[in-house]
């Protein structure tokens, strides 16, 4: 797609941030990843698969939040926690600084448990 496309990702400036476990109830269960990459200017095409994704928009993660907070889009946990965590991030230099130097250990594992008062 890149050599159709004459692109060519900086992958120096690609950046591991997240890791999520679909919670053990679900019928699907995925191991996913999310990856930041920084980039100079927003491109001027993009492709959806139209099974997973049916839309292509360029949102920052505020106005991802608010198109959520206002259900004109459904926003599932991951995405949510991810958008919330970058919109608090107030530019790109810093928020590439934050991905240069985060620990990437983490996962999110979500489970259901059941509380027993005492």
């Amino acid at each position: 797609m890149c050599r159709n496309f004459k692109i060519y990702p900086d992958v120096a400036r690609l950046y591991e941030w997240s890791n999520w476990i679909t919670p053990h109830f679900e019928a699907k269960r995925f191991d996913t990843k999310f990856f930041l990459a920084i980039i100079k200017e927003v491109p001027s095409f993009a492709i959806h698969d139209s099974t997973e994704s049916t839309t292509t928009d360029w949102l920052t993660p505020t106005e991802l939040l608010l198109k959520n907070q206002a259900r004109e889009i459904k926003v599932i946990p991951p995405q949510f926690y991810t958008m919330t965590e970058l919109s608090s991030i107030p530019d790109l230099k810093e928020l590439e600084n934050v991905a240069k130097t985060k620990v990437f250990f983490l996962f999110f594992f979500p489970q259901d448990i059941e509380l027993k008062n005492k």
